[in-house]
């Protein structure tokens, strides 16, 4: 109906594409056919700051994504891949930092899924960098998204990084979260992601070992941690 498709164009006229203009002449006449000059005046009126906004963010993001491969595809970060890995790393990261700043001026949970969206694109191409996933799930949990914020650190040490030490104990730690003492399940949980983390980290691994410890200590008490 006219209301549903008023509400289509008003949202794509905030957001920041290479259509804008198009799809701005498109309302402005969606508008003025409905009969009434001056309300169509009035929604063109309260809509034309987030067209302005959006053709601002997509001339900026255009700038940062000059160059940028994206077709590129994570792969491992060795020697001979590491000056490309940080190039690309870097031009994600200046587009991230970009879109932090909320330049299309949303709300809180529009933005922090449209910020969430740039990491999970970023991820495709950029899966080996430690800080990307410190980042998105430092993000998440700015937006109060602790449960995606831990799955984030979860699927990072699962398929790129099983041997970052900083990743895994931080998804250990994140099970500690919360009420205290832990639930059943969440402090078996906890168990779990140390238990492995002992298992898959180098021997010896003093960092690895001092953390259990504090986490057996904390969780089990000192009987256990003797």
């Amino acid at each position: 109906d006219t209301e549903f498709v008023r509400k289509v164009f008003q949202r794509c006229a905030g957001a920041s594409h290479s259509t804008m203009d198009k799809l701005w002449l498109g309302y402005e006449q969606f508008e003025k056919s409905q009969g009434n000059p001056a309300m169509a005046a009035k929604y063109m009126s309260e809509h034309m700051p987030r067209y302005v906004r959006g053709k601002a963010a997509y001339k900026e993001l255009s700038q940062l994504g000059n160059n940028m491969d994206f077709y590129a595809v994570a792969v491992p970060i060795t020697p001979k891949t590491q000056l490309e890995q940080k190039k690309l790393f870097d031009q994600w990261r200046a587009v991230l930092r970009f879109e932090r700043t909320n330049p299309l001026q949303l709300e809180g949970e529009e933005l922090t899924a449209r910020v969430a969206l740039v990491y999970q694109q970023a991820s495709l191409a950029c899966g080996f960098a430690p800080d990307l996933w410190y980042d998105f799930s430092a993000w998440l949990d700015l937006g109060g998204k602790q449960e995606e914020a831990t799955e984030v650190l979860r699927k990072a040490v699962q398929r790129f990084l099983p041997k970052d030490l900083t990743l895994r104990l931080l998804l250990a730690q994140r099970y500690e979260l919360g009420q205290s003492p832990l639930p059943t399940g969440q402090l078996e949980a906890a168990d779990e992601a140390y238990r492995k983390l002992m298992e898959d980290m180098p021997k010896p691994c003093p960092l690895a070992l001092i953390n259990f410890l504090g986490y057996v200590r904390r969780q089990r008490g000192a009987n256990d941690f003797r």
